[in-house]
């Protein structure tokens, strides 16, 4: 069945076949003579019996190396084919064009190109797919000389009515007629007809099935084969190469594990001694544990007793006292009971407040200098004792005063319930407060390892930026810690 008009562009196009390629040269001529028409439409036949060499020129004409191109009608090229060798009826491998712009055309260019010695045009033929016939079974179609086969969506079509439009070279006819032939060999001629028609359809199937298996006598696929199998074998020699310096590599180690072995069979048989001698010594340290361990007990407790004594001294110089039932003062210096607390008084600019909290705040700084010395904390915020101008410094060196300076305290704008509100911040004194009262919580800390219990779970949450409730719980711990043992 014949596919639709739409379909026959040059993008469609799969694969080319040719069939009863011929070509002749002035030396087949002149060997053979033309092949001249006589009365009747019966062919000369030629005797080839006796001359073995005219056969094989014969074959030449029809045996043909050759392969084809694709153009547009403008003459830009579209696909070159691979090359057929000494074939009649090629057919070539099939093939996929792009589907551009150009591609969709009906017209195109198709030559034929075969060699003799150097490569020459055989067939030009300005194609028009539209007006190609249809080929019903394309095993028994009879062609003509230097036919061409397109194969259009897996359908076959070839050029009717003589092939018009396809260019070959011209040949010249001879006027001299022969005489006619005899009714014998009329009949030997019609027998042999069917025989060269059967024997070309042999030979149409025979090409097919060459074509369709692998060409194991072509020389350039030999020869592609070999180099292919000469990079195989380089780089299996490579990584022959590679894996024998991988087995030299894992003997070298192999070497090196047997002679560490050695070595600590050596070093297990002469040090036999010293291992017993080494047994010993653990031996007399584990007797001596529970010595060193009283001995740690016993200094234990002579620094808590050292820090029952501190406590007591630092108890007097700075009395911590109880004000009321929520607040706490420090040499009778009262003091907000938390951080928030105390800003907010202050914020409030009245100069006497402002004195008797920096004041407090003098005192609670040297409090908090003398504990940071006595529980030797490893890590803290280095505070520089100036008086009334104390300062604390952050681990990027940066310093912080320890007192409140109104001149300091600016206004800013915060987000609060939904509004913007200016609000006074002294941000250098608030990060100096913050960071005093970090230093008092290590010091919580460092006390937890001597005396193995966790003070920080004992301070309330709304207590921890509380310095006098905090300095105060820590010189009654260490002073009752000393009489319960």
């Amino acid at each position: 069945m014949d596919i639709p008009y739409n379909d026959k562009k040059i993008r469609n196009i799969q694969s080319i076949s040719l069939r009863n390629l011929f070509y002749e040269t002035n030396e087949h001529k002149q060997d053979f003579g033309r092949i001249k028409p006589r009365r009747s439409t019966i062919f000369q036949i030629l005797d080839y019996s006796e001359d073995y060499s005219k056969l094989l020129k014969f074959n030449e004409k029809f045996l043909l190396t050759c392969f084809f191109s694709l153009h547009h009608k403008s003459g830009d090229l579209i696909y070159v084919s691979e090359i057929s060798k000494l074939n009649a009826n090629p057919n070539f491998n099939s093939f996929v064009l792009p589907n551009n712009k150009s591609n969709k055309l009906d017209h195109l260019v198709i030559k034929v190109w075969v060699k003799f010695n150097e490569w020459k045009l055989l067939i030009q033929w300005d194609c028009d797919l539209n007006g190609l016939s249809y080929i019903e079974d394309i095993d028994t179609l009879e062609c003509p000389n230097n036919t061409v086969i397109i194969r259009l969506e897996d359908r076959y079509y070839y050029k009717k009515a003589g092939n018009a439009g396809i260019r070959r070279p011209k040949t010249s006819m001879s006027n001299h007629k022969l005489p006619s032939y005899t009714f014998d060999m009329i009949r030997s001629i019609n027998n042999l007809d069917r025989s060269i028609k059967e024997l070309n359809h042999s030979k149409i199937q025979i090409s097919k099935q060459i074509d369709s298996i692998d060409r194991k006598d072509d020389i350039e696929s030999v020869y592609n084969k070999m180099f292919q199998t000469q990079i195989t074998i380089d780089d299996i020699e490579r990584r022959i190469s590679k894996q024998r310096s991988i087995n030299d590599e894992l003997l070298s180690e192999i070497m090196k594990l047997k002679i560490f072995n050695n070595k600590i069979d050596d070093i297990k048989n002469d040090n036999l001694q010293f291992v017993h001698n080494f047994k010993n010594e653990i031996e007399l340290i584990r007797n001596q544990i529970p010595t060193i361990h009283q001995s740690i007990q016993e200094t234990n407790q002579i620094i808590k007793e050292h820090f029952k004594q501190f406590s007591l001294v630092l108890n007097e110089l700075l009395p911590i006292t109880q004000s009321d039932m929520y607040s706490l003062s420090i040499e009778n210096v009262e003091l907000p009971s938390n951080i928030g607390k105390t800003l907010k008084i202050l914020y409030q600019t009245n100069d006497e407040d402002i004195l008797r909290i920096n004041t407090g705040i003098n005192y609670i700084t040297q409090m908090v200098m003398m504990f940071l010395n006595l529980t030797k904390v490893p890590v803290y915020y280095h505070v520089s004792f100036k008086g009334n101008y104390s300062t604390i410094k952050d681990f990027r060196d940066k310093e912080y005063p320890l007192f409140y300076d109104p001149s300091l305290t600016k206004k800013k704008t915060e987000f609060k319930n939904g509004v913007n509100e200016v609000v006074l911040k002294n941000e250098l004194f608030e990060s100096g407060v913050n960071l005093l009262n970090k230093n008092l919580l290590l010091v919580c800390k460092q006390l937890n390892e001597l005396y193995n219990q966790d003070l920080m779970d004992n301070i309330p949450i709304d207590c921890l930026d509380n310095f006098l409730w905090i300095l105060q719980y820590l010189i009654l711990f260490m002073t009752a810690e000393q009489t319960e043992l």
